[in-house]
């Protein structure tokens, strides 16, 4: 079980009757090899406050939904218990493929948490245009959009402001106009009302490939002083990408403290290069 939102397909991959898949939780299940073929029904349950709030509006909506491979099929529902706060489903027939499962909803009734559908971002010009959309949302405070220049550590770049809790589908849009030149990366972060937030894929964007830094020495001895070609702002990254050092409006590189290694200098403008501390 994965108290998660799944990452298995979009809108575009849901069977022509769902309206929405849950963004809230999906079951692996699988058949022991040494059991046995036998083809059995699958049951899920549902809490609608373990989901944050109104999670299933109308039981005799549902569907049991499981993903393919490529797409999510339609398991049917064979019977419910319980009422919209909490209770069971049963798939229609028995089921002779195992993999992740979920609840889907044939209509709007049934808010199934945020869908996130599409998070792009593309560059255009020296800007970087940011898209996503929602089929549903529930307590959406606000998203952020966050920037990254190795996909480790993130920035805020802007705060966009939420639904709240809705079953009509929305659309958003930023547009990035400082962002790093080469290559960055991007993720939105959705927050609640509650203050519990999620993440988006992380997607990877390329503005082209900048001109590199002249440090010198390069390899430089530990406990010393590099000179950079240019003085402006600067930020120093491990093997791991993690940032290790700032370096603010200034020249200079003090390897005092750092370890043995290789790194990756990237300047403010996107510049960069590569540094071997000895």
């Amino acid at each position: 079980y994965f108290f998660i939102f799944h990452a298995f397909g979009g809108p575009s991959t849901y069977d022509p009757s769902f309206y929405s898949v849950s963004a809230c939780e999906f079951w692996t299940l699988d058949r022991a090899p040494a059991i046995g073929g036998s083809n059995v029904s699958v049951t899920l349950s549902w809490n609608s406050a373990d989901c944050s709030g109104p999670y299933v509006g109308d039981p005799s909506t549902l569907r049991v939904a499981r993903w393919n491979g490529s797409s999510w099929a339609n398991h049917g529902n064979g019977g419910t218990t319980g009422n919209a706060a909490a209770g069971t489903i049963v798939t229609s027939g028995v089921v002779s493929a195992f993999s992740p499962f979920t609840l889907a909803s044939t209509t709007s009734v049934n808010p199934l948490p945020i869908e996130l559908v599409g998070f792009v971002a593309t560059p255009v010009g020296n800007s970087v245009e940011l898209g996503w959309g929602t089929l549903s949302e529930l307590n959406n405070d606000y998203f952020t959009i966050e920037r990254s220049l190795f996909g480790v550590e993130f920035e805020e770049v802007a705060r966009i402001k939420g639904a709240g809790t809705t079953t009509t589908r929305q659309t958003y849009g930023y547009v990035d106009t400082h962002p790093h030149y080469g290559a960055s990366y991007y993720r939105l972060k959705q927050t609640d009302f509650n203050g519990s937030t999620s993440f988006s894929n992380i997607v990877k964007v390329d503005l082209g490939a900048p001109d590199q830094i002249l440090v010198y020495p390069n390899p430089v001895a530990r406990s010393t002083t590099a000179l950079i070609d240019h003085k402006g702002s600067f930020a120093l990254f491990n093997s791991m990408g993690q940032r290790v050092l700032v370096i603010d409006n200034n020249d200079e590189l003090d390897t005092r403290g750092l370890p043995s290694g290789v790194y990756t200098l990237k300047s403010s403008d996107g510049r960069f290069t590569r540094l071997v501390i000895e």
